[in-house]
């Protein structure tokens, strides 16, 4: 299906008027469900994004603790509207997360911030940067190794060649 001129200024123009909500902390075990469900109550909601956290952590937790829940530790929030976006964070930054008391959030805090002129790819763009940088880290890590491994077996040989020779001299 091709698209139109009017099709793409649409959705330049939904793209344009979203509103992208981060918040830095998220209680133990608050699943993205849960947080879109709080959320929803102050607007429309897009896209969001809950980034779990790192796996030595996790692994850790799982070994010693036995819950093997998935932990999220911060969030990005898609609002359809950035004044709304705006208006959300103002409000609720720094304030209970509410619910009924027996809730297991009622006494945690928002921890939440407005980003202004940030959009979804942006987020996008920074997550896949961040991986690319990782995996290049990690591949120059295993170059390192190969070449100290190497380097090792090298010196393990030359040593071993040099006990036989002074062996033989012994003898001699």
């Amino acid at each position: 299906k091709p698209i139109t001129l009017e099709s793409l200024k649409s959705y330049t123009d939904t793209v344009n008027n979203t509103g992208l909500v981060y918040i830095s902390r998220l209680p133990p075990f608050m699943t993205p469900q849960k947080l879109r469900s709080l959320l929803q109550q102050h607007g429309a909601i897009g896209r969001l994004y809950a980034a779990p956290e790192d796996a030595k952590t996790a692994y850790r937790r799982k070994k010693y603790r036995g819950n093997k829940r998935i932990n999220y530790t911060e969030a990005w929030v898609e609002f359809e509207d950035k004044r709304v976006a705006r208006r959300t964070a103002e409000f609720l930054n720094l304030r209970n997360m509410g619910g009924k008391k027996r809730d297991r959030f009622y006494d945690d805090l928002w921890n939440i911030k407005y980003l202004p002129r940030f959009k979804w790819h942006h987020l996008t763009d920074q997550i896949a940067y961040e991986r690319a940088v990782r995996d290049q880290k990690l591949k120059t890590e295993m170059e390192q190794v190969k070449r100290e491994t190497k380097a090792y077996l090298a010196n393990v040989d030359k040593a071993k060649m040099i006990e036989a020779m002074e062996a033989k001299r012994k003898r001699k």
